[in-house]
């Protein structure tokens, strides 16, 4: 018998001389003498990296879709015994061509369906050919073109799901590819925070507040462009929304109404004389269920705070006023009561016509009650130099009046007293 050894050896091959960017090629390697099994030490740039595959003697190298310039790449590979002998192969290369151009553009959000464009700004290179594929039939069907650069994805109204178009480009050797992904969403919504009826007090401001967002814009039914909603109108209340996507959402509708006393008014608005009273009343039903509690203000000169028409006797001008409580509600009204006092008026008995702003005039100072019916002036010879209801400044005929002592005469009615009176006197001029 002849026993004859060899030292293990090797060689590879190859499946692809030529690929496209993007695409792999495949090497195969194949163990002689030494002593099986075989391990293969592969690397696809001259040694800077290896790459170990044990038993299987197939390497796939896998290329960048990204390449934009023709490369080729060398391959080689080490054959190792079991008994850690080896040998180099060798070495082959495979022609990476740039693929063309693709690009699907970036995923898009729509609400409840409407339209977008998809594909890049370019979609591809140019003389490549364009075809546009859908994640399904039906979604395929909502493209505009299927060959066109920029289409049009029409999504019908309503519509809320995910889906996705691939884009498949091809110039005179390779193909490429490349996938956007489109989104019909609900979008955000939008709810006011009160879900049942707000009843407030008559002129209570009440404020509404929205839940949701925050949104890009806000638009209440009664013209109210915030967030927040403050009113005192009684009413229904809703807002309309709109997010960062364009969507628009309704909100519930909110029914503020009001309650407790809808109106208060008290009487009366007079004038009484010095000494005298005057009941007041309201138009209110003051000891109704419907109110819980009711006072007369202020306490003075008032026979009850508490009572349904009190009487009030004011010494001078006074305000009273009313205030009621309802279901937790409150409303007040006042009243003015004048007071007159009748015999409270002062005739000067000398004035200063000089222009200095102080006693320039002589009248009567009164306060109410009085009214002036005759007003006279005469000098001491008896001539008349002022006749008239208004104040004299001291003047004849358009000239100032000589320094002396004039005669008056007023006739006077007073407040509650049947027949008028004269009050005559004298008043000296002075400068």
């Amino acid at each position: 018998m002849t026993i004859e050894a060899c030292t293990v050896n090797g060689s590879i091959s190859q499946l692809q001389t030529q690929i496209c960017a993007g695409q792999s090629a495949t090497f195969v390697a194949e163990g002689n003498c030494g002593v099986p099994p075989y391990h293969y030490v592969w690397t696809p740039d001259g040694g800077n990296t290896l790459d170990t595959v044990y038993g299987n003697p197939d390497y796939v190298v896998t290329t960048s879709n990204t390449l934009t310039t023709p490369q080729t790449i060398s391959v080689t590979c080490y054959v190792f015994d079991t008994c850690g002998n080896y040998a180099s192969t060798n070495i082959l290369t495979v022609n990476v061509i740039p693929a063309p151009l693709a690009d699907a553009g970036l995923p898009k959000e729509l609400c409840l369906g409407g339209a977008t464009t998809i594909g890049g700004n370019p979609t591809t290179d140019n003389g490549s050919t364009i075809s546009w594929m859908g994640s399904t039939p039906t979604v395929q069907s909502w493209l505009s073109s299927t060959t066109a650069a920029n289409p049009t994805v029409t999504v019908p109204a309503g519509t809320i799901d995910s889906f996705y178009y691939v884009l498949t480009t091809q110039d005179a050797n390779c193909p490429n590819t490349d996938t956007v992904k489109i989104y019909s969403i609900a979008g955000d919504q939008v709810a006011i925070d009160s879900l049942t009826p707000i009843r407030v007090c008559v002129g209570q401001t009440v404020t509404l507040n929205t839940v949701g967002g925050p949104f890009l814009s806000y638009f209440w039914n009664n013209g109210v462009t915030d967030s927040l909603m403050s009113t005192t109108t009684p009413g229904p209340y809703f807002v309309i929304v709109k997010d960062s996507l364009g969507c628009t959402d309704t909100s519930n509708t909110i029914t503020v109404s009001n309650f407790g006393p809808p109106s208060l008014a008290i009487f009366p608005d007079t004038t009484i004389l010095s000494g005298d009273s005057v009941a007041l009343t309201s138009d209110a039903n003051l000891f109704s269920a419907s109110v819980d509690s009711f006072f007369w203000y202020p306490n003075t000169n008032i026979t009850c705070t508490t009572c349904g028409n009190p009487l009030v006797a004011p010494l001078t001008d006074q305000i009273y006023g009313l205030t009621i409580y309802s279901h937790g509600c409150q409303v007040s009204a006042k009243v003015l009561i004048q007071v007159i006092q009748p015999d409270n008026f002062f005739i000067p008995n000398v004035f200063t016509p000089n222009g200095d702003g102080n006693n320039d005039q002589f009248y009567i100072e009164y306060q109410s009650g009085v009214t002036v019916l005759l007003f006279q002036v005469f000098d001491r010879w008896g001539e008349k130099v002022h006749d008239g209801l208004y104040p004299w400044d001291g003047t004849y005929k358009g000239k100032p009046a000589p320094l002396a002592v004039y005669v008056y005469v007023f006739k006077l009615q007073l407040y509650g007293r049947p027949l008028a009176l004269y009050r005559k006197g004298s008043v000296t001029l002075l400068k």
